[in-house]
C-alpha cells in the first residue's frame, strides 16, 4: 500500500496502463479497454468494427496503416495520389479494373472496356460491345464485327467497304457504280 492524502491506496508495479490499480498488483481496465493476454497490467483498446487494414487506438478509434486512409464510416481504405478510372482502389495507389474493363497499356490509374472477340472495323466502348467506325454496322451475326455499310443494295454483289459494292467473279458492274453487277459473258 501506498499513503496518499493520508489514505492507503493499492500499488501496482508495474503501473497499470488505460487502467486503474484495485488491488496490489490488480489492474481494472478503464471503459472501452479489456486486459491484454499477455501482459497483467497492460489494457488494449477495444474497437465494436474491425480495424481491417488498420489497428484500435482507443475506444472504437481506428488508426489507418501506412497507404491507407479512414473514411466517411470509419473503415481504413487504400489511399490513392491518383483518381482510378473503371477500377476500385484494392491497396494502396493500387486500381483493381471492374468486371469487363482491363488495364490501359499508358496508365496503370485507367481500365478501359474489354471486348473477348476484339471490334473488327471499329473500337471497344463499353464491355463486350463495339462502336463501328464511320460508314460501318453490327454485324447481325457477329457483334464483334463491324460490316461496311452500302446505302443502295449491291445487287448480285456485296458491299466490301463503306459506299462501295464488289462484283463476285464472273460479274461485271453494269453502272460502273457496281450496285447492278450483271453476268459478263466472254465474247466468242
Amino acid at each position: 500500500y501506498l499513503s496518499s492524502n493520508n489514505s492507503c491506496v493499492y500499488s501496482c508495479s508495474p503501473n497499470c496502463i488505460n487502467a486503474d490499480c484495485v488491488g496490489t498488483n490488480v489492474c481494472a481496465c478503464h471503459k472501452g479497454y479489456i486486459k491484454n493476454a499477455t501482459v497483467s497490467y497492460l489494457c488494449n483498446p477495444t474497437c465494436t468494427k474491425s480495424c481491417t487494414n488498420g489497428y484500435c487506438s482507443g475506444p472504437n478509434k481506428c488508426t489507418c496503416n501506412d497507404g491507407f486512409e479512414l473514411s466517411s464510416d470509419d473503415t481504413c481504405i487504400p489511399k490513392c495520389l491518383k483518381t482510378c478510372v473503371n477500377a476500385l482502389y484494392t491497396n494502396p495507389d493500387t486500381c483493381s479494373c471492374k468486371s469487363g474493363y482491363v488495364k490501359s497499356l499508358t496508365n496503370n490509374h485507367i481500365c478501359v472496356s474489354f471486348c473477348s472477340k476484339g471490334c473488327k472495323n471499329g473500337k471497344c466502348s463499353a464491355p463486350e460491345k463495339c462502336e463501328c467506325n464511320s460508314g460501318y454496322e453490327i454485324n447481325p451475326i457477329d457483334n464483334s464485327k463491324c460490316i461496311p455499310r452500302c446505302g443502295q443494295p449491291c445487287i448480285n454483289g456485296f458491299c466490301s467497304a463503306p459506299e462501295t459494292c464488289t462484283c463476285p467473279a464472273g460479274y461485271k458492274s453494269q453502272n460502273g457504280k457496281g450496285q447492278d453487277c450483271v453476268p459478263s459473258c466472254a465474247e466468242e
